[in-house]
């Protein structure tokens, strides 16, 4: 999804929309596919600033109800500002941010959108149980978080939906190893 001048105001209240439907519907455990719609949306907005999708910038683009234009005004005024400070403060390589998230144990909803990537099942797995325990180096953990996609991640988030991959999951395992995951067999080893 792609945001730019012209279409950005018009996102957010899409966005704002969505929330309010979604809360309507009875939240994310009830409407999974208007929520990650909902994600996506917020995702694509705080891209477009290069600011980290993380709870904290996540919760301003969290409505009850559709703002007004001022409003919108103002939530335009707040991410051009804070995109700025980002941009000005000091800039640390990927690596460094995450050797810093591991020597604080930082929490991956704060550590992963930092080094951009997206916080999911796995993706937080990998984090807190190859990276938090030094199972592996710091540059192979970011090798991987690199490699994932929406599809790896989907195919995998489904894994708790579908139970086709127990019948045979050193199929599954093989597959995901061909696409370059390199954690994919622990990850299922401790799903089984």
């Amino acid at each position: 999804m792609e945001i730019n001048e012209l279409n950005l105001r018009d996102k957010i209240k899409e966005l704002a929309q969505k929330n309010v439907d979604l809360d309507k519907k009875g939240g994310p455990e009830r409407a999974g596919r208007l929520f990650e719609k909902c994600l996506e949306i917020e995702d694509a907005i705080l891209a477009y600033y290069k600011i980290p999708s993380n709870p904290y910038y996540q919760s301003f683009l969290r409505f009850d109800s559709v703002p007004w234009d001022n409003e919108i005004d103002k939530l335009i005024e707040f991410l051009e500002r804070e995109s700025k400070n980002l941009k000005e403060g000091p800039n640390k390589s990927d690596v460094e941010i995450l050797i810093e998230s591991k020597a604080r144990k930082r929490d991956p909803m704060f550590a992963l959108p930092a080094i951009g990537v997206t916080p999911h099942v796995y993706s937080i797995w990998v984090y807190e149980n190859i990276l938090l325990k030094s199972r592996d180096m710091v540059e192979n953990v970011l090798i991987e978080f690199k490699r994932l996609n929406y599809d790896l991640l989907d195919t995998i988030g489904n894994m708790d939906n579908k139970n086709e991959w127990r019948k045979n999951p050193e199929e599954f395992i093989k597959t995901m190893e061909k696409k370059g995951l390199i954690y994919i067999r622990s990850y299922v080893k401790s799903k089984l």
